[in-house]
């Protein structure tokens, strides 16, 4: 989860949700209910389910009392609110382009305790808890290559999603990625990744930035020293090994 992510724009609307995206949509206001009357200095030790999960750049804490909505913030206040904003539009940006996404509440929540700070002035985000799946990292798995991907196929998907209708399933939510990368001549998912769940589907979270006009040749800027990110070309052919396997059924 990085914060070079993209748009900025007014955080207006109830809920966003992406082609399909289970509705939590009803949970969302009983779960910033909650928080507002709780805040600034949340105990997440007593609102969440179990430790906080962490990311790169983010805490997430599932709620104890709305367990459809998990509740996103920074770990840190440092261009914090900006961030969050930006990742809230890049999954907007996302379902405009036919993408299934994670559900999101696109109001920002201010003013919260920080995730690894003392710091009462962190954002946060409401989204919708996935459960029956699992989280995967595309972009690390496209760039190890075409031999990563057709083991995690034969040793992970095919042993979770176990129905024809869910491969299809699944498959066809990753066609819809290829197309929003094709229809920019090409649009590029940065930090692409996402749950794929074993009734069969895929839905991308969290995404960190999304790049335009991208040659095949190029890859996102790197968040930190050393970290290695697959090409266009990687991911476009890493999307075509997953699906042209998974739509074999």
């Amino acid at each position: 989860m990085t914060v070079s992510i993209v748009l900025l724009i007014p955080s207006v609307s109830a809920s966003v949700v992406g082609p399909s995206a289970a509705g939590v949509g009803a949970d969302f206001a009983n779960a910033k209910k909650l928080i507002d009357s709780l805040k600034p200095n949340l105990n997440y030790a007593q609102i969440c389910e179990g430790k906080l999960m962490a990311g790169q750049m983010k805490s997430v804490c599932h709620l104890k009392q709305v367990p459809s909505v998990a509740f996103l913030f920074c770990h840190f206040q440092d261009l914090c609110e900006l961030s969050i904003q930006m990742e809230v539009d890049n999954i907007q940006k996302l379902i405009a382009g036919g993408v299934r996404t994670v559900e999101i509440d696109n109001q920002l929540i201010k003013d919260v305790k920080c995730g690894r700070t003392v710091d009462l002035t962190c954002t946060g985000f409401l989204e919708g808890w996935v459960g029956g799946g699992w989280l995967e990292r595309l972009d690390t798995l496209f760039f190890n290559g075409p031999v990563a991907v057709n083991n995690f196929i034969k040793n992970k998907i095919r042993k979770k999603i176990l129905t024809s209708q869910g491969l299809n399933a699944t498959a066809k939510d990753l066609m819809k990625i290829k197309a929003f990368m094709l229809a920019g001549n090409h649009n590029l998912i940065c930090d692409l990744q996402g749950f794929f769940l074993t009734a069969g589907g895929f839905l991308v979270s969290d995404p960190g930035d999304i790049k335009t006009q991208q040659g095949l040749e190029q890859s996102c800027p790197a968040y930190s020293p050393g970290t290695k990110l697959p090409t266009t070309k990687q991911v476009l052919d890493g999307l075509d090994l997953l699906i042209q396997d998974l739509s074999k059924e």
